[in-house]
């Protein structure tokens, strides 16, 4: 019997803030009065401290959390800033949760790209604003991408499958390497290494190295086309690259990495197809490229959102 237990809304609403307060705490302009508002924080609730000590005590071997650094004081009294260095010790956009045992966890990316080696030896990378949760506990390997984007690297083990859920649409492998991202109406399988099998809710699908599978929520079917594995994955290294995707698709994956949300406000911007290259670092320049390229105007409003709209 599986021993995954669910993590509630309310946690992860924890996680979540607890990785933008280290955010914050580990920038170089970070000031006393934040310290102060991150501190009424952690005292307001002592599961906020309990999962930071869970995290430290049950994780220090994850490669994401090695050579972390330490917010520096500036000025607190010892009590405070033992307890602020408690919690500056954990990743800063790396969260892990610890449920049952070192095989049950939800992992989370908050604001970049971060690597992780899973309890069985596979290697992870998990796109900004991504989540999985993970069960390694029974004969199969579990993990479901509630959001976002991961690449897999699977450590072979033919007697215990590697599944991912994503969403209707489940992907597994026993020794490959391969991507899953999550889009509001599509889920997309790229395949780096080996082969991978693909089950929608009527049909299941193969997927060989170079190749790439579209599946549709909405359809429920799937296409398959070729595609230069090192293009489709650059995004491990912050660059994001499209070829022929419709313009609100690759909006959507760019407000996983963007500070201030982006929004087409006219559905025929959303389908002009975009074929180039944004990084993660410079969106700013993105956008001004889009502007110069496309009849859309960029404008952003009074709580920092991201307009597209036409012209």
């Amino acid at each position: 019997m599986s021993t995954q237990q669910t993590i509630q809304p309310d946690e992860l609403r924890r996680l979540e803030e607890a990785g933008d307060w280290l955010l914050r705490l580990n920038s170089a302009t970070h000031t006393e009065a934040d310290v102060e508002e991150w501190l009424r924080w952690c005292h307001a609730d002592d599961r906020n401290l309990a999962a930071y000590e869970a995290l430290q005590r049950d994780w220090q071997d994850l490669d994401a959390l090695k050579q972390l650094p330490v917010v520096k004081p500036v000025r607190r009294s010892r009590v405070a800033w033992a307890l602020a260095a408690g919690v500056a010790a954990v990743a800063l956009t790396f969260s892990i949760v610890q449920m049952q045992s070192p095989s049950s966890a939800v992992v989370t990316a908050a604001v970049s790209n971060r690597a992780a080696t899973l309890p069985d030896g596979s290697k992870m990378i998990l796109g900004a604003q991504s989540l999985v949760n993970l069960d390694f506990s029974g004969p199969t390997r579990k993990l479901d991408l509630s959001s976002g984007e991961a690449y897999f690297k699977v450590k072979h083990d033919r007697l215990r499958p590697f599944v991912v859920q994503a969403g209707a649409v489940s992907v597994t492998a026993v020794g490959t390497a391969f991507d899953v991202r999550r889009q509001d109406d599509d889920i997309v399988v790229t395949v780096e290494e080996g082969i991978v099998e693909v089950a929608g809710d009527r049909e299941t699908w193969r997927a060989a190295a170079g190749y790439q599978l579209r599946y549709s929520n909405r359809r429920r079917t799937a296409s398959i086309a070729t595609v230069n594995p090192a293009v489709a994955l650059a995004w491990r290294s912050g660059e994001l690259a499209y070829v022929r995707e419709p313009l609100g698709s690759v909006i959507e994956d760019l407000n996983r990495y963007s500070e201030h949300k982006i929004v087409i406000d006219d559905p025929e911007i959303a389908s002009l197809p975009f074929t180039g290259t944004a990084f993660a670092a410079s969106l700013e320049d993105w956008l001004a490229g889009i502007e110069a390229a496309y009849p859309v105007s960029v404008r952003r409003v009074d709580d920092g959102e991201i307009v597209l709209s036409s012209r």
